[in-house]
């Protein structure tokens, strides 16, 4: 498991070939079990590549952009079967949420039969708040179990109660597998110019981050700094955070505990010629932003600090071919909103249109950031806006 490689890298273990990495911003996993040398010394060579085809964000544009592995490589080892995914979530005024559960491998067809236990916790409680078991069986497959929440907990920027969800794998007396994740109930949505948050108009006052680190060059694999990080900007006045690359899992685990909510522009294309490409894109460039999407969305979803997902950044729609505006406008937040229904969505900021009907179709988008606003103090808010609107690199600074 390489947690995370950029841009990306071919791998080797033991001499053999295990292919290359595309996804410089999310987990990548190998199955080594042909190539491992259990009680010997194993050789796993890991050579920096720049392909042609790579995700785009801040990381490669501050300071000239940086590569190498950033975060941890490890050995993961277990049975047949396993727990792939856990996504839990819930809407705050509602009285039962949802736990999507992934099973990979095989699970054995012989008694006694595996069963999927889910114990729900409620913020740091030792006791159970609710506990559901059922069985399985053949091959690997995707449960979503309803969860009631009346009793739990709501998150909210003022109170970031977070709560803890259980899985395992039993067969007869033994755990074939655990994971534990954390989750925290909350709703977001829009109704007509307004962002409502637990049913609530909220006004979003959001700061920019460029994510630059003096001091260890790529994002530390530290929660601490990131909450003392975070909580410096909420104590400014601010309750939300923006950038144009990927957060990663240490900075979107201080934000759930802090109560920063998280707009998420997605780094597809950022620094030429990556930037350039978004207008008119190949087949290949489309599979592979459809595959990214889902891999970076699938693995944030979890977070109830993450309120908006983008699909990309000044992305101009005069300069948009129609396959262009098909994907970053249609399907990539379509398939957003299936992959994390409780999000915000986002076609593009900074845009230029306002409107959702255009001459190349409909676009798909919960809010608008329709201008730059390069000085505060003479900005106007746009009129005309069907949305909530956001203020394109409002440039107001305060200490």
């Amino acid at each position: 498991r390489l947690g995370g490689v950029l841009p990306a890298a071919e791998v080797w273990l033991n001499g053999c070939a295990l292919g290359m990495t595309l996804s410089s911003r999310c987990p990548v996993r190998a199955d080594v079990t042909a190539q491992a040398r259990p009680g010997e010394d194993n050789d796993l060579v890991i050579c920096i590549s720049r392909p042609e085809l790579r995700l785009d964000g801040v990381f490669e544009w501050i300071v000239g952009g940086w590569e190498g592995i950033y975060r941890s490589v490890q050995l993961e080892c277990h049975g047949p079967a396993w727990i792939r995914d856990v996504f839990v979530h819930g809407d705050a005024q509602a009285e039962a949420g949802a736990a999507w559960i992934g099973v990979a491998g095989r699970l054995p067809t012989r008694p006694p039969q595996c069963e999927l236990r889910l114990t729900v916790y409620a913020g740091a409680e030792a006791r159970p708040h609710w506990t559901a078991v059922c069985p399985l069986a053949g091959r690997g497959r995707d449960i979503r179990l309803a969860i009631p929440t009346g009793d739990l907990p709501r998150w909210s920027p003022e109170s970031p109660a977070l709560c803890r969800a259980v899985v395992e794998i039993h067969r007869g007396g033994s755990c074939l597998d655990q994971v534990s994740v954390r989750f925290g109930l909350r709703s977001l949505c829009v109704k007509g110019r307004r962002v409502l948050l637990n049913g609530q108009p909220v006004f979003l006052r959001g700061c920019g981050d460029n994510q630059c680190y003096p001091a260890t060059v790529s994002p530390p694999n530290s929660v601490a700094f990131f909450r003392q990080r975070l909580s410096q900007m909420k104590s400014y006045g601010f309750n939300l955070v923006h950038a144009y690359d990927l957060f990663t899992e240490e900075h979107l685990q201080a934000a759930d505990e802090v109560g920063m909510l998280v707009m998420q522009t997605l780094p597809f294309g950022v620094v030429n010629p990556v930037r350039a490409v978004r207008n008119a894109p190949g087949p290949e460039w489309r599979r592979f932003l459809r595959q990214e999407l889902d891999n970076i969305v699938s693995s944030q979803r979890a977070h109830p600090a993450l309120a908006c997902f983008s699909m990309a950044g000044e992305l101009y729609f005069p300069a948009q071919d129609r396959t262009s505006f098909r994907l970053f406008n249609q399907q990539l937040p379509a398939r957003t909103r299936r992959l994390a229904p409780h999000t915000l969505v986002m076609d593009t900021n900074e845009g230029s249109i306002t409107t959702l009907t255009t001459p190349l179709g409909r676009r798909d988008s919960d809010l608008d950031e329709p201008t730059y606003a390069r000085d505060a103090l003479r900005y106007t808010p746009p009129s005309k806006t069907q949305r909530p609107a956001l203020a394109h690199e409002y440039a107001w600074w305060s200490s």
